[in-house]
């Protein structure tokens, strides 16, 4: 790994660490939490950016970053559970442009505190310019390669965050506070995070309510079909590892006393159960898959924590599976198509908890485009 100059080893050292929990919106149960640097003051400095700006500055950053990095998955590892839920961590923009920038340090770090890479987070802000968009593309691409989770913070503020989507499909986007401040009594605020939120779920990409403050903030939210929710109302972040909770009571009684009008539970009725394929699942067992179950038009895919990572479609094995040629050329393991991962797609998922009302809201839409007009519930 990189070596830090002495003089920010000190400035690391007076550093430290709080975590602020990411929830799912509709069962209260944690799902993150988002890394925040604190004690900025006392190491001399007038803000976090201001850090960040002095270290860029001195072409030092990447090694910073590393160090930091290092010191948040410590404490992270004090988290109880901390293998069950993931971590967010927001990365610089700029690190990418130092001139020590290099691949492969992270593993490292993942190995040496026990922790799973589909554990990891990394946040990339639409608040500061990407100067290098191919780049960053590619690195984007990179840690998605490499079985990390990619988050877009800071949502609608910037002005890359659609080509973002577009380019790059992150796991997760970030909607901004300064959109869900007051949301519930904002009709074009309504609007518009509906309609990112459609967009984003019909890509595959879950959509994370940051900021949320109040009740009535929080069930706007999750009415319009949020999948995460982050904020003062769930928890101000801290800087004590035992305050983080897996099940947040205030939380859980609410979502109970405002269930009037949703029967999510009748949707049950409705569900086929569909056996789900894992993303390491070997080709020969993909193959004897669909062998065994003939009238399955696509199979959902999830990770090895059971988290929806999309379908595979029969028609994208379809070729391979009629000819011996086909099926050989499938099992081959040198062969690029022959991984599970090229041959998913990204397809929208929504909690089996969501309300009827918004799961039909989710299968008008996605029954619109070329893909079958089933939706996945998880």
């Amino acid at each position: 790994m990189n070596k830090l100059p002495k003089k920010y080893k000190n400035i690391l050292k007076q550093l430290d660490i709080a975590f602020q929990p990411i929830l799912n919106i509709h069962t209260g149960k944690i799902y993150a939490v988002e890394a925040l640097l604190r004690n900025h003051l006392d190491a001399g400095f007038k803000s976090i950016f201001d850090i960040f700006d002095t270290v860029s500055k001195d072409n030092a950053l990447f090694a910073f970053d590393i160090a930091l990095r290092e010191k948040t998955f410590q404490k992270f590892t004090t988290i109880e559970n901390y293998e069950s839920i993931k971590l967010f961590y927001n990365l610089d923009n700029r690190l990418f442009e130092m001139p020590d920038f290099e691949s492969g340090n992270t593993n490292i770090l993942l190995k040496r505190y026990n922790i799973a890479k589909e554990n990891i987070c990394f946040e990339i802000s639409e608040r500061y310019e990407v100067l290098n968009n191919h780049l960053m593309e590619k690195v984007l691409q990179h840690y998605k390669n490499e079985n990390f989770y990619i988050a877009i913070d800071d949502f609608g503020v910037g002005h890359s965050g659609y080509k973002l989507l577009f380019d790059s499909t992150p796991d997760i986007i970030k909607i901004d506070r300064y959109f869900l401040q007051n949301i519930e009594k904002d009709r074009k605020k309504r609007l518009m995070v509906a309609s990112i939120t459609h967009l984003a779920i019909q890509l595959g990409i879950e959509v994370l309510a940051e900021g949320v403050e109040t009740r009535a903030e929080y069930l706007t939210c999750k009415e319009i079909g949020c999948n995460l929710v982050q904020g003062y109302f769930v928890q101000h972040p801290t800087k004590e590892t035992q305050e983080i909770k897996h099940k947040y009571t205030h939380i859980t009684e609410m979502l109970k006393s405002s269930k009037r009008d949703e029967k999510s539970s009748k949707t049950l009725k409705y569900i086929e159960k569909i056996v789900p394929l894992v993303t390491n699942t070997s080709m020969d067992n993909v193959v004897e898959y669909f062998k065994e179950y003939k009238n399955t038009p696509y199979v959902p895919v999830v990770n090895e924590k059971n988290e929806p990572k999309g379908i595979l479609p029969e028609d994208n094995i379809k070729e391979y599976l009629y000819s011996p040629y086909g099926i050989a050329l499938l099992l081959n393991n040198t062969k690029k198509q022959s991984k599970l991962k090229n041959l998913i797609i990204s397809a929208p998922s929504i909690d089996i908890s969501s309300s009827i009302s918004m799961i039909i809201v989710y299968i008008s839409f996605y029954s619109s485009t070329r893909f079958t007009p089933s939706l996945p519930l998880f």
